[in-house]
């Protein structure tokens, strides 16, 4: 009999939230065990061991077990590029230029990263030039953070990348396919754009002025209203148009859906240009797809005006997408925000 095992908990503190799933897996079969969305008390500070220790005792009343967990680097703290090195000596040599070109861009030693690196597929460059896709972060905050998490109680079994997450995440949904995919997450203080071929990030890029926050912030500022009416109105609102038959919107609301619709624009525009460029340089090939997650994604009309725009498929994905969710936690589990949770959850080390 195959004997099924609980995974460790995926925690993903992704801007307002910490998220966090558990899952179960029985050769192809993936369950949701766990999963919840804690609201920060206050999303501008970093998450520390006070607030985990919070968190912790939150889980273990929702079903959560174990000590084990992966968690993912805030983004702000994960240094990424596409390097080229000679594809001339072995892969450690590869990838000890693949450290030093990054330490030398980042002005760090070289000795002072945690960094992975992973050839970049699917480009024609010259036989003795090879992309690599680099993902670092400097040793001291990576063992600061591993001090956090254990001084809660908790044992980390591997630290993660978001993009890296959501890739292993949404690579069941197009699990067949060796074409392009793109990622797309919504968070609360950035949003971020991957190409996926074959379930491997082979580009990414951060948007800098397409964050989920700057849309509230942009809203309250001009309406003068708190954030918890923000949420209801973006929630309600969207960027859909209404039809010829919909009810008219108060003058409230069509100012604000004139707003959000600017921020999709510039959203839509960042991400044209990151993919032409992207497709032309490091990944060749079309992209056939998209997928949505984070907080934004649930911004109504959001992922079709961008599949309209892209002229691709475009899908938000949420837990209950990539596999089976109990009815208790149904509500948790339907959400975009809790993706990278799963990812997170599903990692071979965790």
């Amino acid at each position: 009999m195959f004997r099924t095992r609980r995974s460790s908990i995926g925690i993903d503190a992704d801007g307002r939230n910490v998220n966090a799933v558990q899952l179960t897996q029985s050769r192809n079969h993936l369950r949701v065990e766990a999963a919840i969305s804690i609201p920060r008390a206050d999303s501008t500070i970093p998450l520390d061991e006070d607030e985990l220790c919070r968190v912790t005792d939150i889980l273990y009343r929702q079903g959560f077990r174990g000590r084990d967990v992966v968690f993912a680097l805030p983004t702000e703290a994960v240094m990424t590029s596409i390097l080229k090195v000679s594809s001339n000596g072995a892969q450690a040599e590869r990838s000890q230029a693949a450290r030093n070109q990054l330490a030398k861009a980042h002005h760090c030693d070289p000795q002072a990263l945690e960094i992975a690196s992973w050839d970049v597929r699917g480009h024609s460059s010259a036989t003795a030039v090879e992309h690599v896709m680099a993902v670092a972060c400097r040793s001291e905050l990576a063992n600061a953070a591993i001090d956090i998490f254990e001084g809660a109680g908790l044992t980390v079994r591997a630290i993660d990348v978001r993009l890296c997450a959501l890739a292993r995440a949404c690579g069941r949904l197009s699990a067949e396919s060796d074409g392009l995919a793109a990622l797309l997450n919504v968070g609360w203080g950035f949003a971020e754009l991957a190409l996926v071929r074959g379930g491997v990030v082979v580009f990414e890029r951060t948007l800098v002025d397409s964050s989920l926050s700057q849309l509230h912030a942009s809203l309250q500022t001009t309406y003068d209203i708190d954030a918890q009416i923000t949420d209801r109105l973006i929630a309600e609102v969207g960027c859909e148009t209404v039809g010829a038959n919909g009810d008219a919107r108060s003058d409230l609301a069509s100012a604000v859906h004139n707003q959000i619709v600017r921020y999709v624009d510039r959203l839509v525009t960042e991400l044209k240009a990151s993919i032409t460029f992207a497709t032309q340089e490091y990944a060749q090939g079309r992209v056939e797809r998209i997928f949505v997650t984070g907080e934004g994604a649930g911004l109504a009309g959001l992922v079709s005006r961008i599949a309209a725009d892209l002229g691709i498929e475009g899908r938000s994905v949420a837990p209950t997408d990539i596999a089976d969710v109990t009815a208790a936690i149904s509500k948790h589990g339907a959400s975009p925000l809790l993706t990278a949770a799963v990812g997170l959850a599903s990692h071979p080390d965790g």
